[in-house]
């Protein structure tokens, strides 16, 4: 943990001037370098439970010296800046909807309900690494982590036309949409069902595992980032998706995924699961979509919430159907759609073949030949099992035989993968080294870390294993990998090491 971390410059450089730095009245802050903005400021809001997030009991803080004040006990805050928020004459704070957004200043991702022992914080940085997605603050949380990826300079909500939400808003979701998506394809446990601008885990001395300010992002790498993901031009879709007036989305409510989920009883919603709120949301857009008028919708996802073994309160209910009405979404999405499915409904083979119309691939021992990506998980899974000093060493023959891989289709993988660090030798005695990238850095830390001494064998060991690479990138390698103690923030060196590897 970061206990000497100077969290007035944390809380600052993540709500990038969005609040007040100081007390409107009796600061007593003390600062010759930082001045209150000149522009207007904002709100966010904090909770100092889970339980109290639940039951929407939040705390409104205006200034950083507020939320440092009370920073040790709060558990939960949103990190992205709304423009005013205020409390109802029953207490409820009101205003943390989208449409209300100021600014955002940084995207998260929940790894929910993970195993600690098997996922750490090293998985996370290797994982976002190759994309250029290094997290800037990492974040320890009861079943898993929250990566935080800040902006250097803030994205401004502009008003949306008639109340809508704002063009970089729509822009916001998605790059934070593929970004989990990204991850997730790596570590399995993102939780897709928190909101995308709403409540994350609160930096403190005793949460942050993992802190560096230069990884900071410019919204416009971000945007090439979820166009390179998707394929698609995000700019020019967003603009065409708001131009096309849809009539609806699917053709009527009588969809055997809406049936299977209106009459399931046990939905809950815990342990990063998907849960009740989501599925009268994504039944209410689909009613929306369809055109069902709001008091039927209203009327329907009140008997499913009493249907419920454990139902939500009333208001909930009121509250997701009037947003799924709100205009700013078209209809339900598949991919909640298919989450809330296939978490908590009993589906037969024939259900599951009809719900989307899906082709299901055969098992790997009814087929005759393997993919692509299960020869490189084939590959990943022996070096990892099998790997001496950081590297797997034997006679080609040897290792191909071992990984049950012909000779052509080994070189394919080892060449087109830059997840693998590989040099072979020639000659009667020719051998084979191959290792992965992240079980090559994470040999090297061990050795670092053990101690000083072994730099000078590890600086013998890095020439030995990449065999004909320059003196000059030796150094740079070198230089870069000791840092490895804290954590790997290493630059992205695979061209080189691949281009000069022997």
């Amino acid at each position: 943990m970061y206990k000497n971390i100077d969290i007035v410059s944390l809380y600052d450089s993540i709500l990038k001037s969005g609040l007040r730095f100081e007390r409107y009245k009796n600061s007593k802050f003390v600062s010759k370098n930082k001045v209150n903005s000149k522009y207007k400021t904002g709100k966010i809001a904090g909770t100092f439970s889970k339980e109290a997030l639940i039951d929407t009991d939040y705390t409104i803080f205006g200034s950083v010296e507020a939320l440092v004040d009370s920073h040790k006990e709060l558990t939960h805050f949103t990190p992205n800046v709304y423009k005013t928020l205020a409390r109802s004459k029953e207490g409820k704070v009101f205003g943390h909807s989208e449409d209300n957004l100021k600014q955002i200043n940084t995207f998260v991702v929940d790894f929910d309900g993970l195993d600690k022992k098997a996922i750490t914080i090293t998985d996370i940085v290797l994982c976002g690494k190759d994309a250029g997605l290094i997290p800037t603050t990492i974040l320890d949380t009861p079943k898993g982590y929250q990566a935080y990826f800040t902006l250097k300079t803030p994205v401004f909500v502009k008003k949306g036309h008639s109340h809508k939400v704002s063009g970089s808003v729509t822009i916001a979701k998605r790059i934070s949409q593929n970004i989990r998506e990204f991850f997730n394809k790596s570590i399995p446990g993102v939780d897709f069902s928190c909101n995308h601008f709403g409540f994350f885990r609160c930096p403190t001395e005793a949460n942050i595992l993992y802190h560096n300010d230069k990884y900071m992002y410019d919204f416009a790498d971000l945007i090439t980032f979820s166009k390179d993901f998707e394929g698609v031009d995000i700019l020019k879709q967003v603009e065409k998706d708001k131009s096309v007036k849809v009539v609806k989305q699917l053709k009527n409510i009588h969809e055997l995924w809406f049936h299977k989920l209106y009459a399931t009883r046990h939905i809950e919603g815990s342990g990063g699961n998907i849960g009740r709120d989501n599925a009268i949301f994504t039944m209410a857009l689909h009613m929306y979509s369809c055109h069902m008028p709001i008091s039927k919708t209203i009327d329907m996802m009140r008997k499913f919430n009493e249907n419920l073994h454990k139902p939500l309160q009333d208001s909930v209910v009121l509250q997701k159907v009037k947003s799924a009405y709100s205009g700013n979404y078209k209809g339900a999405t598949k991919f909640y759609i298919t989450e809330l499915v296939y978490t908590w409904c009993e589906l037969t083979s024939e259900e599951k073949n009809k719900l989307f119309f899906r082709n299901h691939a055969k098992k790997r021992e009814d087929r005759v030949r393997s993919h692509y990506s299960e020869r490189v998980t084939d590959l990943i899974t022996y070096i990892g099992q099998n790997a001496k000093n950081g590297v797997v060493e034997m006679s080609g023959t040897a290792f191909r035989e071992a990984i049950n891989m012909p000779k052509s289709t080994l070189y394919d993988v080892l060449n087109n993968n830059d997840t693998f660090i590989w040099s072979a030798s020639k000659g009667r005695y020719a051998t084979i080294k191959v290792t992965t990238k992240s079980i090559f850095f994470e040999f090297i830390r061990q050795q670092v870390k053990q101690t000083k001494a072994l730099r000078i064998a590890f600086r013998m060991y890095l020439k030995e294993i990449v065999g004909s690479i320059n003196e000059s990138s030796i150094n740079q390698l070198y230089s870069e990998y000791l840092e490895v103690g804290e954590i790997l923030t290493i630059k992205d060196r695979r061209t080189e090491i691949t281009q000069n590897i022997s």
